[in-house]
């Protein structure tokens, strides 16, 4: 059998995706984006209803079916706490969808540019996706690797995506003027000309400790390595994430210190007399 085959019990009926969702429709709708859109609906199963996310695909934006199946192998064979659960999928009428948990909080996407969202945090969720990867690594059967359904590599320069995405607040695919910008050739170029501030998130800046961004900014920009054999393992990536948090975690705790003492310095003393005492 092959590893296809393998996939036959997670497909959900088209039928069953369009009651879930309404037809699709607009007020199920949570997220839309160049790949696709991702809506939201209440899926019928043996266990009952479970709300679930329906990823339709857009194929014109150069997502094959073999980059469809790939996504759903790695969705199913690898299960962690950082890694979405795979529902089942459908590839009815020249559709492609993806059947997932539903996450009430939405996707990191859905966050970016957001001021609630500090460097510190933005590093412990990058530090959270790291370990799940590593966890998918270390059990990758050498088999898919021979056979290309996976590749630790591309899933490599993916995160170093990931990675800018969270620093600079913003998407990997932007249409400006209708021309397309890839983020990874933007922050690529920024950060060999020394530039990387200029499209780092705005509302990171202040609270960035600059060995931090230094960590962060540089495997990240490894991840981006054009040959393949010269990008960091996830290992390494999730070392350097580490430190990365660490030495923000010494600055915050820094700044805390100070608006504390800041705080509680004494106040200037009150020499006003009252005048209503009628002495002079």
């Amino acid at each position: 059998m092959s590893l296809y085959q393998e996939f036959d019990h997670l497909r959900i009926p088209l039928e069953d995706i369009k009651r879930a969702t309404n037809n699709f429709a607009e007020e199920n709708l949570i997220v839309n984006r160049d790949y696709g859109k991702v809506y939201k609906g209440e899926l019928v199963r043996s266990e009952g209803l479970i709300m679930c996310a329906f990823k339709r695909v857009n194929r014109s934006f150069g997502h094959g079916y073999r980059d469809f199946m790939n996504e759903i192998g790695m969705l199913l064979k690898y299960r962690h706490d950082n890694i979405v659960s795979l529902v089942g999928f459908c590839n009815e009428s020249d559709d492609q969808i993806l059947v997932s948990e539903f996450l009430a909080n939405g996707s990191l996407d859905q966050y970016l540019g957001s001021p609630k969202l500090t460097w510190s945090m933005r590093l412990e969720i990058c530090l959270g996706v790291a370990r799940g990867l590593t966890n998918l690594h270390c059990y990758v059967d050498p088999l898919d690797l021979d056979t290309g359904f996976l590749t630790k590599e591309s899933d490599i320069h993916s995160f170093g995506v990931v990675l800018f995405e969270v620093l600079c607040g913003r998407l990997a695919c932007t249409y400006e003027e209708d021309i397309i910008q890839f983020l990874s050739q933007v922050a690529c170029h920024h950060y060999e000309k020394g530039t990387l501030s200029d499209i780092i998130d705005p509302i990171l800046k202040k609270q960035m400790n600059p060995k931090s961004l230094s960590s962060f900014s540089a495997i990240a920009y490894d991840c981006l390595q054009g040959n393949r054999k010269e990008r960091p393992t996830i290992l390494e990536i999730t070392k350097k994430l580490e430190q990365a948090l660490a030495l923000q975690h010494e600055f915050d705790k820094a700044l805390l210190v100070e608006q504390l003492l800041l705080n509680t310095s004494p106040e200037p003393a009150d020499f006003a007399v009252s005048n209503s005492t009628g002495r002079s």
